[in-house]
């Protein structure tokens, strides 16, 4: 009072000052509509302010319906690969960020991924013809083979793809195109018989059998 005379303390109430909510973390792996033959692949996203732990959900439909079980929560870390294998075909996922006062953010935007582990066909050989006899070089080209976005074409001194250390004597990179002129195979001494396979990779990076 203006006398300077302090009254009792009033009743004590209490009260808790509680982080944000978090905000909705961004993805990063894999990329949106990847195509993978990992059956377990890695799966990552930015940090969020006030994420104390995230949750990782996946499911069969955009809807987030009906999550499959390697969906998981508490995840300390911002990154996660499941144990459980994924079957081949469309999976969705998402995650969102949880504070230390257990409130949980908005869910990040969803992305889908393929995951295919049926390799191609083996593409079918067209030219040279088999057994052919040569005075030049040839240029090789065989069938596309379905599903298929890249070949692997090898030529050898011997019917088992081994005479080089284990490997083939000739192994191309990675062709785009039904079609291949290797170096030159005019190497003495002549005649001298050649064989030659080819083998086709799809985009989820399996491999056919060869030719």
């Amino acid at each position: 009072d203006a006398a300077g005379n302090w009254s009792p303390w009033s009743l004590t109430r209490s009260l808790n000052i509680n982080p944000a909510t978090p905000v909705a973390p961004v993805l990063t792996a894999p990329a949106a509509s990847a195509v993978t033959n990992d059956t377990t692949p890695d799966f990552t996203w930015g940090t969020v302010v006030n994420g104390a732990t995230y949750e990782i959900q996946f499911a069969l439909a955009s809807t987030f319906a009906s999550p499959l079980p390697q969906s998981a929560a508490g995840l300390a870390v911002t990154n996660y690969t499941p144990v459980a294998t994924f079957n081949d075909g469309v999976t969705y996922w998402r995650v969102r960020a949880v504070n230390v006062a257990a409130v949980a953010g908005a869910w990040s935007a969803a992305r889908s991924f393929t995951v295919d582990t049926t390799p191609p066909a083996a593409p079918n050989l067209t030219a040279p013809a088999d057994a052919a006899a040569m005075v030049t070089s040839p240029a090789f080209t065989w069938a596309a083979a379905a599903t298929a976005s890249k070949y692997q074409f090898e030529y050898d001194t011997v019917s088992s793809f081994d005479s080089t250390s284990g490997h083939a004597l000739y192994i191309s990179a990675d062709l785009t195109t039904t079609s291949h002129t290797p170096p030159s195979m005019l190497t003495p001494p002549l005649p001298k018989t050649y064989y030659w396979h080819v083998r086709a990779k799809d985009a989820a990076g399996n491999w056919s059998p060869w030719s």
